[in-house]
């Protein structure tokens, strides 16, 4: 498809399929479309896309990129004036984790930050972290300091990055005879996760206490976080009889836009994940997302769950466990289905959440992806009712019990597991 078609494809998308063309329409296709020219770089039309898009509000849940091409092998924390490198990925050794990054293509960070406004969504300084991973890869020259203070410049070429791969993903271990500790960057690869939750289900059951930590989650499936339910109860009762503690992200339902399109790729994406080694209520808790497609397919728009915020969450789920205490440390880069399992776990009175409030990308979910060749868009096809009472949870995220502000001392040490081993067991 040329470029003209695939942006007039978006624009029906946006106005007919997204969850989003309920509550806004975006911003003016026209001036947009008189800057594309068939011969443009590709970048430059993803940069063109993604700042329509942008006009939509919606962080998360949409985004048009070059298949290939993913971005940054790095991520950046804002403190002030400065980004802070805190995490580098794959085999790029040119930067380092504590490297500060204080211009940007000659500007200071607060100068590059204003000059595109549109990309962060509003979002204060502490929230912005998901952001800069996706604008930076819109620069082209950084000046930074290494560690000692000597400055250096790094230059950006997305055209060499590839989808990074942290081997970082899912990991356990025992801090000590009393305390587990189990980690996971995103809920995608629920046969590996599962995996680790078995290898160490003896070490678990038998901790007093088990911090989850979600920070920098990037989602992915919610029944692969399920299974930590059972930590969440008290021994011998039943999840459908704990009472949970209230939250407003909870109430009202959600409501599917069952669009012929929608309908078409979200069925192909559900089977492909069927197909996997799951566990067996998954994949009946996926069969029935797929009876649900086939029935409501071209309907439009319908409520599929309601819920008034009741007092308790029905998953066949019974704690059978020694511990008394679960902690969930979590930050604003944990989003998607990382939001979900905070707001769920969360809810539960043995959990405490810990850290920063969630990045708030679940108003709108459940997404499909429409493929242009080598692009593709990624939009949600469903929205949560609570947005009809003026909630957001993007505005503030999912609250956390215990706040501990970020800065730059969590690259030396891990202050939030300290914290908690600290001061709250």
């Amino acid at each position: 498809m040329k470029k003209q078609e695939i942006f007039e494809d978006i624009i029906k998308i946006m106005h007919e399929d997204s969850a989003s063309c309920k509550d806004t329409q975006g911003a003016d296709p026209a001036p947009y479309i008189e800057q594309i020219s068939e011969d443009m770089d590709d970048n430059d039309f993803v940069r063109l896309v993604s700042s329509y898009l942008a006009g939509f509000g919606l962080t998360g849940h949409l985004s048009f990129r070059k298949k290939g091409m993913f971005g940054i092998h790095f991520k950046v924390r804002r403190y002030g004036d400065t980004l802070y490198v805190v995490d580098v990925y794959g085999e790029d050794e040119s930067m380092h984790v504590g490297d500060k990054i204080i211009k940007i293509d000659g500007m200071s960070v607060e100068e590059f930050y204003n000059a595109n406004a549109e990309f962060f969504y509003n979002q204060p300084e502490e929230r912005q972290t998901p952001h800069w991973k996706n604008v930076l890869k819109y620069a082209k020259l950084l000046t930074c300091l290494d560690k000692e203070g000597n400055e250096y410049t790094y230059e950006i070429d997305i055209s060499d990055y590839k989808d990074a791969e942290d081997d970082r993903k899912y990991y356990y271990k025992q801090i000590n005879n009393e305390v587990s500790y189990i980690y996971l960057a995103d809920f995608d690869n629920e046969p590996a996760i599962v995996d680790m939750y078995n290898q160490n289900k003896e070490k678990m059951d038998n901790s007093r206490y088990l911090i989850i930590d979600v920070r920098g989650n990037s989602g992915g499936s919610d029944s692969a976080f399920f299974p930590l339910i059972r930590y969440c109860l008290p021994e011998g009762v039943a999840c459908k009889d704990v009472k949970l503690k209230n939250n407003k992200f909870s109430e009202g339902g959600m409501e599917i836009n069952f669009s012929k399109r929608n309908c078409a790729i979200r069925k192909q994406s559900i089977e492909e994940y069927a197909s996997q080694d799951i566990p067996e209520e998954s994949k009946a808790m996926l069969n029935n997302m797929i009876e649900e497609l086939d029935r409501n397919c071209g309907k439009g728009f319908i409520t599929v769950s309601e819920d008034d915020g009741g007092d308790s969450i029905d998953l066949p789920y019974t704690g059978d466990t020694k511990v008394e205490r679960v902690f969930v440390i979590t930050d604003e880069d944990c989003g998607s289905s990382g939001d979900n399992c905070v707001l769920v776990l969360g809810a539960f009175p043995k959990v405490t959440v810990v850290g920063r409030p969630t990045m708030g990308i679940m108003d709108y979910s459940n997404v499909a992806f429409e493929n242009y060749g080598d692009f593709r868009l990624m939009y949600p096809t469903s929205r949560l009712t609570y947005i009809d009472k003026g909630i957001h949870m993007m505005a503030e995220g999912v609250p956390v019990d215990e706040y501990i502000p970020w800065t730059p001392e969590h690259l030396v040490s891990d202050v939030d597991v300290e914290y908690i081993l600290n001061n709250l067991i």
